[in-house]
Formats: C-alpha cells, structure tokens, sequence
C-alpha cells in the first residue's frame, strides 16, 4: 500500500509535525547541537568552544533543560560579540541588520542567515521532494515545524505560515 493510499483513508486529512531530521535529510543542515557548534566555534575559534558550554549548562540544568541552557549560554555571548563587533563576527547579511534593527536578537537573526544559505536540496532526493509536494497538494492540512529553514514553505504552496520568534 501506498503513502496515498493510506492518506486516502483518512476522514480528515493530517498535519505533518516535522522536526530537524527533514532539514538535515533534505538539506543536510546540523542538528540543534551540530547548530549551536557552528555558532561557539564564531565567538570563540576554539576546538572546545562548544565543550564549555555543555560544561557550564551541566552545573545549572537538568538534561530536559540542558540544550536550551546551552542555547542561551551562546546566545548571551554572541549577542555581545555581535554588538561589539568582536572579530567581525557580524555577517554582512541585510536581512540580519534589518532584524537586529528591529528587535531580534543577533543570534537568532544570523542563525536564520546561515540556515537560508545553507538551504539547497541535497542531489538524490528530487524525486522524493516531488512525492511530497504532490501529497500535499489535496492531502495535508497542515505542517508543524519548530526549523528554522523555510523547506516546507518552500515546496509546498497555498499555506499560511505563522512565524513566532
């Protein structure tokens, strides 16, 4: 049987919740860990950047907590850096400044900048993206996501999407 098939069935049709494995399958972007790396290592050029943090959450938070601990540990730090301009650590992304200029924190303004050019579909899965664009089409009310990347936004149409940051 096939996915339409099963689809087929449904008396309503589903929501898609959706979490990093789409955006490290599809684009072969990081984790939250692998992320939250990338951005120690670009306030501290440091083999054991990411390691410090993890070291410093483990003192203050149990392991539900701990990513979002790690996460705002880096945050705090790159927020200073980034207004400091420490090392250029600014990208010269417009989108960022303008982000920035308008409330957002740094760090989750260059995170969505490294995600955006980041973002191209791995060769292999072409079929695949095609497989699930035509699903969604007349198959699928909706998706949940938490990413960052626009994946879904991008190769699905006639969906609204909510942004909270």
């Amino acid at each position: 049987m096939t996915i339409q098939e099963v689809v087929s069935q449904f008396n309503t049709t589903p929501f898609i919740f959706a979490g990093s494995g789409v955006t490290r399958r599809y684009y072969d972007l990081p984790d939250w860990g692998g992320l939250l790396a990338v951005f120690a290592k670009r306030i501290s050029d440091d083999d054991f950047a990411y390691r410090s943090y993890e070291n410093q959450a483990h003192y203050v938070a149990n392991d539900s907590e701990k990513m979002p601990t790690i996460a705002t540990l880096i945050e705090k730090d790159f927020n200073k850096a980034w207004f400091e301009n420490v090392d250029n650590i600014r990208s010269n992304d417009l989108s960022v400044t303008q982000a920035v200029a308008d409330g957002a924190s740094p760090f989750k303004a260059e995170v969505c900048a490294y995600i955006a050019t980041k973002s191209s579909i791995v060769n292999g899965y072409e079929d695949e993206i095609k497989k699930l664009k035509q699903i969604s089409k007349n198959n699928i009310s909706g998706v949940i996501t938490t990413n960052y990347d626009l994946f879904f936004e991008t190769i699905f149409e006639g969906y609204k999407t909510f942004n909270v940051i």
